[in-house]
């Protein structure tokens, strides 16, 4: 599996919906996670982005898409579990499991 390379990551300032990102925390396989803050809360928080390497690139600067034609179906079921994990988190109210605020599949 291939690193994300770190000109992959979105900007510090990149605004997402009501967050601003801050700074890259950390990478994998998968995507990349970054420190953001809500714009109008004054909230910390993390947000991942599903940027699965070996599947998906950056086209242009935010948008991040299937390699090729034939990388679409990995790309696909990874983004749907990507999701489902998002969903299944966002049930849990425990100290020891990463709480989920919020989350938006990619247009």
């Amino acid at each position: 599996m291939k690193s994300i390379d770190i000109k992959n990551a979105l900007p510090p300032g990149y605004v997402l919906g009501n967050y601003e990102l801050e700074s890259m925390l950390g990478h994998g396989g998968f995507g990349i996670t970054y420190r953001a803050r809500h714009r109008r809360l004054g909230m910390a928080v993390a947000i991942k982005e599903y940027l699965p390497v070996d599947w998906a690139l950056r086209d242009g600067r935010t948008t991040v898409s299937p390699r090729s034609g034939g990388h679409r179906e990995g790309y696909e079921k990874g983004l749907k579990r990507f999701l489902e994990e998002a969903q299944s988190l966002a049930k849990f109210d425990h100290p020891n499991i990463v709480g989920v605020r919020d989350f938006s599949p990619p247009p």
